[in-house]
């Protein structure tokens, strides 16, 4: 059991930290300082202190939580004297004494996983947390993510396949940890009456070096960089970030770097921008409108650091976005929600034509039994490639030049386009989740193959893309993952024979 002398230990070792940063604070301070930068240092140091208690009270509750589960645990290993066992006579003392001796080995006796997870929350608890140099709480939180998988068809990734291009097909085997995810979140002062907070994201995807195990190591990569301004009812947002016109995702670990049905009907795009939330109540019910503006950056790869203009940019607007969704009761632990977004982006090509780019769409969240949900969303406009759910180009490596500049080329962006997915999940225990999704993205195949005479690279575009996956979720502690997944593939070419391909695999997953 834990004693009290640790508990005493953690509080001297806490005051003695807050004093030795307040004697420093207080050494570093020259006598001529200004009244006005002795109230800041002050206010500083009664922050760090207010955080300082806040951590301890967490400790201390940690603390005794593991005490309250080793007397349960003890409490339960304690077999109930039997009637009429109490010892009568002189040898009444001598005859209870291995009486007692054997209820306190029995008592102290608990099962070696019990001993091993609370064993385990001692040393987190006993363990450095990080901090930042200001002294506001730093997490570091992730997932060390290995994927094991074989494909088969001729696929666009080995890694995380999401379309079949044309040609023979092959049977591939292969393994990688680049999908590894490392995040930092921040939590600042009080601003404006708001509390703050900061949130960076990076995995090792961001392409492969050259060298020896090249195949099996990345380059690192920024995915999300974003800072928040929350007030009771009413949050800001600004940096690189998941569209919020777009907030459902489909369950893979199989696919984090590129999250799943990324050309089959999901937008997902990690995109610069500024949003504005704005929650209202009524009841138990919710109501909650969003708007922003994004800047779509248009599929394409520079290998200097200069960046050229996309059409999008080259408008000189930015693209607009707004959100609106319902929650009927928000009390519940997993309350569902609807949704309804537009977006609308000007753009400019370089032979002068303006088309701008629009999509209305629906998303959706909803608990149809104790143990089922459901979640998906669908789109549908014409020219938003910004933000994919569609099929790519499947031009080859020689003409990379000329595909890039077709993305972004006037006539993709008049094409109609529609697309969406729809999970179902199913879970039998807080451990376990079974998952099965499709996916559907595509263009008006009429249009495309009347634009694609015109403009030959458009010929490779394929007309629809079609996903189905079923993965299976188990965690047999907090921070383990385990998740086989089999992926199946079918696209629709602008004409011959629809493409077949897919992937199985597992993931074995570390979470911290």
């Amino acid at each position: 059991m834990i004693s009290s002398k640790y508990v005493s230990s953690s509080l001297i070792s806490v005051w003695l930290l807050i004093a030795a940063s307040s004697a420093g604070a207080q050494t570093a301070s020259p006598a001529n300082e200004s009244p006005a930068a002795l109230g800041a240092q002050l206010a500083g140091l009664q922050s760090s202190l207010l955080q300082t208690q806040a951590k301890l009270a967490r400790e201390l509750r940690k603390i005794q939580q593991l005490q309250a589960q080793i007397q349960h645990l003890t409490a339960q290993r304690q077999p109930p004297a039997p009637r009429g066992s109490r010892p009568v006579g002189p040898h009444s003392q001598a005859a209870a004494a291995p009486a007692h001796a054997q209820v306190r080995r029995q008592s102290a006796h608990i099962s070696r996983s019990d001993w091993l997870i609370l064993r385990q929350e001692v040393k987190d608890l006993e363990q450095d947390k990080a901090e930042s140099n200001l002294l506001h709480p730093l997490v570091i939180s992730g997932i060390v993510l290995f994927n094991g998988f074989a494909d088969y068809g001729n696929v666009d990734s080995i890694d995380v396949p999401t379309q079949v291009l044309p040609g023979p097909a092959s049977n591939r085997l292969g393994a990688g940890l680049r999908q590894s995810i490392v995040s930092l979140s921040g939590f600042g002062p009080r601003f404006l009456g708001a509390r703050t907070r900061a949130h960076i994201a990076m995995d090792f995807f961001g392409g492969l070096p050259a060298g020896y195990g090249a195949t099996g190591s990345g380059l690192l990569r920024l995915r999300l960089a974003r800072l928040r301004l929350s007030w009771t009812d009413t949050a800001i947002t600004a940096g690189l970030d998941t569209p919020f016109f777009s907030p459902n995702a489909p369950t893979s670990y199989m696919s984090l770097a590129e999250p799943a049905f990324a050309t089959a009907g999901n937008l997902w795009q990690w995109t610069p921008g500024v949003r504005i939330a704005r929650q209202f109540k009524a009841g138990d019910a919710g109501w909650k409108i969003q708007a922003g503006i994004l800047d779509p950056t248009e599929f394409g790869s520079s290998f200097t650091s200069y960046r050229s203009p996309t059409s999008g940019e080259n408008s000189g607007q930015p693209a607009y976005a707004v959100r609106f969704s319902f929650q009927p009761d928000r009390k519940r632990s997993h309350p569902g929600a609807l949704g309804i977004s537009g977006v609308y982006e000007p753009r400019q090509f370089s032979n002068g034509t303006s088309l701008p780019a629009w999509a209305l769409g629906t998303d959706w969240l909803w608990k149809l039994a104790s143990r089922l949900q459901i979640s998906g969303q669908s789109f549908w406009g014409r020219g938003l490639t910004a933000f994919d759910g569609l099929p790519q180009l499947n031009a080859p490596i020689q003409s990379y030049s000329a595909a890039v500049y077709a993305r972004a080329d006037a006539a993709l962006a008049g094409l109609p386009m529609f697309g969406g997915w729809l999970q179902l999940r199913y879970r039998p225990s807080e451990r376990q989740q079974f998952n099965l999704a499709a996916g559907y993205g595509g263009y008006e195949s009429g249009r495309l193959r009347a634009f694609s005479l015109f403009n030959p690279v458009l010929s490779s575009l394929s007309a629809r893309n079609q996903l189905l996956l079923f993965n299976y979720v188990y965690q047999p502690w907090s921070d383990i993952v385990i998740s086989p997944e089999i992926r199946i593939m079918r696209d629709y070419p602008r004409k011959g024979a629809p493409g077949w391909g897919g992937q199985s695999g597992v993931a074995l997953g570390f979470l911290f």
